[in-house]
Parts: C-alpha cells; sequence; structure tokens
C-alpha cells in the first residue's frame, strides 16, 4: 500500500514538473496547473482560430481583424456546465466507502487507469504547448515584418524630405541665378550704350555681337524658364509623393494598433468589426446620395432647358394678378372689336362715295346732253352741292377713324411692351423659384443627414451598452468558475490528508473506486465529445473568416468601380454644366436678335400701312384730278362759248376760276 501511494504522488508530481518545464519554455502560460481541460481547449481553440490564415492583411488599405460567431460561445457554456455537473458529481461520491470497499487487485487496475489517463493528459498537454509555440512564433513573425515595412516606409519618408530640401535649394540658387542674369542684362546693355564715337570698329564688333547675345540671353532665359516650370512640376509631384507616404505612415499606425488590439480581448475585436461594418454601411449610403443627387440634377437640366409655359404660371399666380390680366384682355377685345367696325364703316363710306361720283357723272352727262336749261341746271348744281357736303362728311369721319386707329396703334405699342415686360419677369420668377427649390432640396438633405447621424449614433450606444452588459456577465461567470475552482482545491487538499489517514480502510472503499471509474469514464467521454465539437466549430470559424475576407475583397473592389464611375459621372457633369452655359449664351443672342428682328418688322409693317394709305389717297385724288378733267375737256370741246363765261371749281379746294388757263394754273399750285 506505501508503494501504491508513493507511485500515485510520484505520477503526480511527474505531471506537475512537466506542466511547469512546458510553462518555462512558452514563457507565457495559457492554463493552470489546477483548470479543467474543457477551458484549456477552449482558449485553444480560439487561439487557433486567431492564426494568421484565418485574418488577412492587405498591404496598402486594409486592417486586420478576427470574427468570432456566437456558436463558440454557446459551445464554451455548454462545456462549462457540462464540467459543473461533472464536479457535483464527483463531490457527492463518498471516496472513503469506495476504498473501503476495493480489493487491493482492484486498486492496483485503478490506480493504472488513473496513470494511463494522466499519461493521455500529459499528451495533450504538450500539444496545446507545441500550438501555442507555434501561434506565438508566427504572431512574432507577422510583426517583425510589419516592422520590416514600418522601417522601409520610414527611409522612403527620409528621402523624399531630403529630395524636398535638395529641390528648395535649387528653387534658390535658380532665383538667385535669374536675378543675376537680369543685372547682367541691365549692366551689359547700359555699357553698350554709353560706347564713344570714335572707336567705330569697336562699334561695329559690338553691333555684330549684340544680336548675338541677345539670342543667347534669350535661349538661358527659356532654359531657366523651363528649368523653373520643370522644378515646379517636381516639387507638386513630390507633395503628392509626401501626401501618399503619410497616408501609408497612417495606415501603418493603424496596422500597429490592430496589433495591439489582437493581444487585447475578444470584445475590442468585435467593436472593430461593428465599425468595420458601419463604416461600409455609411460608404454604401453615400454611394447612393450620390447617385440620387446625379438623378436629380440630370431632372433639372431636363426641367432648365424645357420652354416656359405660361398656363402653368397663370395657376399659380394669385388672384389679384388674375384679376388684372382678364381686364387687360377685355381691354385688347374691345379695341379689337373697335377696329373691325371701323373697318366696316370705311367699307360703308367707299360704297356712298362710289354712288355719289356716278351721280356726279349722271349729272355731268345729262348737262352734256340737253339743251341747259336753267332749271336742269339749278337741280343739278344742288345735287352737285349735296354730294359735295357727303364727301366732305365721309372725309369728317375718315378723319375721325384714323384718329382712332392711331390710339389703337399706340395701345397695341403698349401692349407689346408689356408683354415683353410681363415675359422678362416671368423669367426672373422661374430663376428665383428654381432657386429658392434647390435650397429647399438642400435643407431637406442637411436634415435628413443629421437625422440618419442621430440615429446611428443612438444606435451605437444602444449596441455599447448590450456589449458592456454582456461583459459584466461574463466576469461574472469568470468570478464564479474561480471561486468553484478555489473551492475544489481545498477539496481536493483535504481528500489527500485523509487519503493519508485512511489508507488502512482501502478495502472498504472499493465500490467508491468502481464508482468513481465509472464516473472518471463518463468524464473522458465528455471531453472526447468537447474536442470533437471545439474541432468542427474551429472548422465553421474558418470557413466563415475566408467567407468574409472574401466578401470584403469584392466589397472593397466595389468600391473602387464605384468611386472610378463617380469620377466619370463628375466629369460628365462638369462638361454639361459647360455645355449649358454655352447654350445659355447661345440662347441670349438669339433672343436678342430675334427681338431686333421683331421690331424691325413691326415697323416695316407701320410704313407700308402708311405708303398704303397714302397710295390709295393719291389714287383717289388721281382718279378725282382725271374725272375733272375729262369733264373740263368735254366742256372745252362741246360748248366753248359758254365755258368761257363760265367759272369753274377746283375739285381740292373747291374755289372757283374763271377760265381754263387759270383753274390749271392753281391745280399745279394746289397739287404742289
Amino acid at each position: 500500500m506505501g508503494s501504491m501511494e508513493h507511485g500515485f504522488n510520484g505520477a503526480c508530481s511527474v505531471s506537475k514538473e512537466e506542466c511547469q518545464t512546458s510553462i518555462a519554455e512558452s514563457n507565457k502560460p495559457s492554463f493552470k496547473l489546477d483548470e479543467p481541460v474543457t477551458t484549456v481547449l477552449n482558449i485553444n481553440s480560439m487561439k487557433l482560430s486567431m492564426t494568421p490564415n484565418n485574418f488577412s492583411v492587405n498591404d496598402e488599405n486594409s486592417l486586420s481583424f478576427v470574427v468570432l460567431g456566437k456558436d463558440s460561445v454557446d459551445a464554451q457554456a455548454s462545456a462549462l456546465a457540462s464540467y459543473v455537473d461533472i464536479q457535483q458529481k464527483c463531490m457527492s461520491v463518498d471516496y472513503k466507502s469506495m476504498v473501503l470497499s476495493l480489493n487491493a487487485d482492484e486498486m492496483q487496475k485503478k490506480l493504472s487507469d488513473m496513470l494511463q489517463e494522466n499519461v493521455k493528459l500529459k499528451e495533450t498537454l504538450r500539444l496545446n504547448t507545441l500550438s501555442m509555440k507555434e501561434q506565438f512564433n508566427t504572431l512574432a513573425m507577422w510583426q517583425e515584418k510589419v516592422m520590416k515595412v514600418h522601417e522601409t516606409h520610414k527611409k522612403k519618408f527620409a528621402e523624399t524630405r531630403e529630395l524636398v530640401n535638395h529641390l528648395k535649394k535649387e528653387n534658390v540658387e535658380l532665383k538667385t541665378k535669374l536675378s543675376h542674369l537680369q543685372h547682367t542684362e541691365s549692366i551689359g546693355f547700359e555699357t553698350i550704350g554709353t560706347i564713344p564715337q570714335s572707336d567705330t570698329t569697336a562699334q561695329t564688333e559690338l553691333q555684330q555681337i549684340t544680336p548675338k547675345l541677345k539670342i543667347a540671353i534669350s535661349k538661358m532665359d527659356l532654359e531657366e524658364c523651363k528649368q523653373y516650370i520643370t522644378c515646379v512640376i517636381s516639387e507638386k509631384f513630390a507633395e503628392k509623393a509626401l501626401q501618399d507616404k503619410l497616408e501609408e505612415l497612417k495606415l501603418e499606425k493603424e496596422l500597429e494598433s490592430a496589433m495591439k488590439s489582437l493581444n487585447c480581448i475578444d470584445s475590442e475585436t468585435s467593436a472593430k468589426i461593428v465599425e468595420n461594418q458601419k463604416r461600409l454601411k455609411a460608404k454604401d449610403e453615400e454611394i447612393n446620395y450620390l447617385k440620387e443627387s446625379i438623378a436629380l440634377l440630370k431632372e433639372k437640366l431636363q426641367c432648365a432647358l424645357t420652354p416656359i409655359q405660361l398656363q402653368d404660371l397663370s395657376e399659380s399666380s394669385s388672384t389679384l394678378s388674375r384679376q388684372k390680366f382678364v381686364q387687360n384682355i377685355k381691354q385688347y377685345n374691345n379695341i379689337l372689336q373697335e377696329l373691325t367696325e371701323c373697318y366696316v364703316k370705311q367699307i360703308e363710306r367707299f360704297a356712298t362715295i362710289e354712288k355719289s361720283l356716278k351721280e356726279i357723272t349722271d349729272i355731268f352727262m345729262i348737262l352734256d346732253d340737253d339743251d341747259n336749261s336753267k332749271m336742269q341746271f339749278y337741280q343739278c348744281r344742288e345735287k352737285l352741292c349735296h354730294c359735295c357736303k357727303q364727301l366732305a362728311d365721309e372725309q369728317v369721319k375718315i378723319i375721325s377713324d384714323r384718329q382712332t386707329l392711331i390710339k389703337s396703334q399706340n395701345q397695341f405699342q403698349k401692349i407689346f411692351s408689356d408683354y415683353n415686360s410681363i415675359l422678362y419677369e416671368l423669367e426672373i420668377t422661374i430663376d428665383e423659384n428654381a432657386k429658392l427649390n434647390v435650397l429647399k432640396d438642400n435643407s431637406a438633405r442637411e436634415k435628413l443627414q443629421k437625422l440618419e447621424e442621430s440615429e446611428q449614433i443612438q444606435f451605437d450606444k444602444q449596441l455599447l451598452e448590450e456589449e458592456s452588459k454582456i461583459f459584466n456577465q461574463q466576469k461574472l461567470n469568470l468570478e464564479e468558475e474561480k471561486n468553484l475552482l478555489e473551492s475544489q482545491k481545498k477539496s481536493l487538499d483535504m481528500e489527500r490528508i485523509t487519503l493519508h489517514e485512511d489508507m488502512k480502510r482501502v478495502m472498504q472503499e472499493k465500490i467508491s473506486l468502481n464508482e468513481e471509474k465509472m464516473s472518471l469514464d463518463h468524464q473522458s467521454q465528455l471531453y472526447e465529445n468537447c474536442e470533437k465539437a471545439l474541432k468542427d466549430e474551429k472548422e465553421l470559424l474558418r470557413v466563415r473568416c475566408e467567407e468574409l475576407l472574401d466578401k470584403i475583397k469584392s466589397l472593397r473592389q466595389e468600391n473602387q468601380k464605384k468611386d472610378i464611375e463617380l469620377k466619370e459621372v463628375i466629369g460628365q457633369y462638369a462638361q454639361s454644366v459647360e455645355e449649358i452655359s454655352l447654350l445659355r449664351s447661345q440662347l441670349t443672342m438669339y433672343e436678342e436678335d430675334f427681338v431686333l428682328e421683331k421690331r424691325l418688322k413691326e415697323s416695316l409693317l407701320d410704313e407700308k400701312n402708311k405708303l398704303d394709305m397714302e397710295l390709295l389717297k393719291q389714287i383717289e385724288f388721281n382718279q378725282q384730278l382725271q374725272s375733272g378733267v375729262k369733264q373740263i375737256t368735254s366742256s372745252v370741246t362741246h360748248s366753248p362759248e359758254h365755258l368761257n363765261g363760265a367759272t369753274a371749281t377746283c375739285p381740292k379746294c373747291a374755289k372757283a376760276y374763271q377760265g381754263l388757263g387759270a383753274l390749271m394754273e392753281h391745280i399745279e399750285n394746289c397739287l404742289d
């Protein structure tokens, strides 16, 4: 019995020594001696999921992060619950009764089984230490690579600084050279101008050399200008390179922060994942917003190019302006009715004039045919007087109609001027409405953006509160586990003391050892099941990490494509804006030309109407003169004796003259 006790204690001491050596080799222990195997396996699986194969680090634009699902947390909780159940069962077993019920052979078997299980546990611990070493080595290698990249970037940044300083020095030297050259040019031309006139040979030589000098100086100036331009361009490129390198340094700093965060708690990694997802959502929202703004701008361009619709404007106008508009329309209709009535009256007057002229011609025919009795002469004279009165009345009416026409002309001119002013005011109101609509749209978008930002902030706060609650619960669970482990340690110490004291009662505790064996077998099965579940979860996590990394790459490619499309759309928008400005300038030119042509046409129409009226008057006057001349000639041919004694009247001014000669002279003067 003493040898058995010594062997059991030796095995325990060997296992403890091997565990301590493995911890010393890894420098960073990931487990405790009295900690259960399930927690160690869970920690190892978590660290294996954080190996370099399961997270990606892009050299330029990406940050490394780990995606942790809910399955691993659930599996840990279930494993801990099963372990607590096993502990409770083990605590409920009475070891004294088991030792007393066992025989010596059964005790030896039990001890051999315990030793085998101890060997298995040693192997698992050794495998865990090896995996931890591999993980630590990979992390160290990755950190060395990052540090090398950081050093190379630092070297490049120092080189760019040196180049910038060198370019600045060259720029200063070139400026000094330019000032010296300008000074030497002024001095050279002054010395050339102060040469005495006696040295004719020297003057000729200088005259020959001066154009060459001028050409050389111009070439120097051109070369210096080219150098200056190249220096400016190189400075701009250097500034761009500096900006790019500063961005790279920022990315390196972010990578370092990511490295530090990898060594921190898993909560920080989950928070970063949430932040990255939010950034992706924000970028998608920005892209959608830009697409919507581009569509709105296209619609506004189409609206700007459409012609003005007066009906819509009249519907949206106020009641007062509408009443004024109706009154103006009534006035214009009244003017048109007056014009039509004047035209009808003129037609009627023309008919009366024709009738009176026919009557006059009939009277003259009667006078020519008859023997010129006094009664007929007086009747004809009365008829002629009546016709003259009618003609005079018609002339008065024509003058009044002419005045009405002049008034209507003036009113139409006012109408056209009012129309032009109204059109100008309409254009101004349309522009102001468009500006107001743009301002309203911008204010609405700003409000929406502010609301979205406030909602996002509230959502972030809620997420942080939930995560803090979850972490507090996890802390409480860990503290409970620690308390349980400490209680287990105390109980084990007490059990060791009781075993040393009660080795004499081994025969009575055989039954208890058998039951303990059954519980240990059950424990080993549970451990194996936990290992399988953890391995499956590990594979699932790897697959999920790879899928998420592929999604991130595809999203980045899509973002790059969308950025390129945005640049193209912005270029097209700039071209369209330039084209719109050109088209607007052309429209203004066309409108001015149209207004000038319209005014010219109106003036030409007025002149044409005046000329037509004058032509009609001249034609009527000529007809009257011709009729008067015919009457006079006929009267001269038929009754020359009577005409010599009779008086003749002028058809224009109705003055009486004796003889044809006096009447003809008066007609010429009257016509002139």
